[in-house]
């Protein structure tokens, strides 16, 4: 190995570690969002995953957000896109939860008439980013 390629492999070592180490607190308090049958009052999810069936009237599947710490909010929202093939967010729907300050998990009941990929964004009334996470949704016949 040359000289400069030493260099250059050891500059981009160290930029990746600076990275990772900045990252880090983000990711070790990451919100978690988690597609289920049902929720549990305690917050438990029954049947998580991230494909579900539906009927070709459509179906409803919970959306469970978990924070690792209070939300500190009164109001939250969910927006979810569908992702086409080449995996382009297209607008689907926003809701608006009402939570409260002291809760540090809330679950959403999400209603889908199509088959696809859908992207689920979950906010604070602030705008803070709680969370994503996509799902599957197939047409049983």
């Amino acid at each position: 190995m040359k000289k400069g390629q030493h260099f250059f492999l050891g500059t981009v070592f160290y930029r990746f570690i600076v990275v990772f180490a900045l990252c880090l607190p983000c990711i070790s308090h990451a919100q978690e969002l988690v597609f289920c049958e049902k929720v549990a009052a305690n917050g438990t999810p029954t049947n998580y995953s991230s494909h579900f069936a539906i009927s070709s009237k459509g179906g409803t599947v919970q959306l469970l957000v978990k924070a690792p710490k209070i939300l500190d909010c009164n109001n939250a929202t969910v927006d979810v896109f569908m992702a086409d093939e080449k995996y382009h967010e297209v607008f689907e729907n926003t809701i608006k939860v009402s939570v409260q300050p002291t809760w540090s998990w809330f679950t959403q009941s999400l209603s889908f008439y199509k088959a696809g990929t859908y992207v689920v964004y979950a906010y604070d009334e602030f705008g803070r980013l709680l969370g994503t996470a996509r799902v599957n949704i197939s047409i049983t016949r």
